[in-house]
């Protein structure tokens, strides 16, 4: 978590690494079968990649893939939301 906080202050929120290091975390709970905690993370993974790359990257649409794996995990309407619209979808829940 201190590595998130670390790029997320020298990059910013809107960066790809900063998006990378929330990826990470993500699948590290992910892996360890911690959906629920994996959710934050990707979410927050996908709409800093989102802003720093934009939808057509190829960056975003790998942590798309996870977003949907994750949020199918633990059952969330996001699961199925169209990558288009996810950004704006994940901002409401927040």
């Amino acid at each position: 978590m201190k590595a998130a906080e670390i790029a997320r202050n020298a990059y910013g929120q809107a960066h790809i690494w900063t998006s990378e290091i929330y990826l990470y975390m993500a699948l590290m709970y992910e892996e360890g079968g911690k959906s629920k905690l994996a959710s934050p993370w990707i979410r927050r993974s996908f709409v800093s990649c989102y802003k720093a790359v934009g939808i057509n990257h190829r960056a975003i649409k790998v942590v798309f893939t996870h977003l949907k794996l994750i949020e199918h995990n633990i059952r969330s309407n996001l699961a199925n939301v169209p990558i288009e619209f996810a950004a704006a979808k994940i901002n409401e829940l927040e």
